[in-house]
């Protein structure tokens, strides 16, 4: 599947910070994919502030938080 507009070849990928507060399996499989894929370029960052302020900036479309309590043990 592809991201509307993004070049499959990573040319024109999109910035995607990601803050992982969960830490668990799920959070980690979901990482690992991301970071294959070309149309999105993947960043982990420390924290939510940090998301957050890289859209207000307009340095990134949007941002994934993966929240704590996302994998039920």
């Amino acid at each position: 599947a592809n991201l509307y507009g993004a070049d499959p070849t990573g040319q024109t990928a999109y910035e995607l910070p990601v803050v992982d507060e969960d830490g668990g399996s799920f959070a980690r499989e979901l990482r690992e994919r991301l970071a294959r894929e070309t149309a999105v370029r993947f960043r982990m960052v420390a924290d939510r502030v940090t998301a957050e302020d890289l859209v207000r900036r307009k340095q990134a479309g949007s941002a994934l938080v993966i929240p704590h309590g996302t994998q039920a043990d």
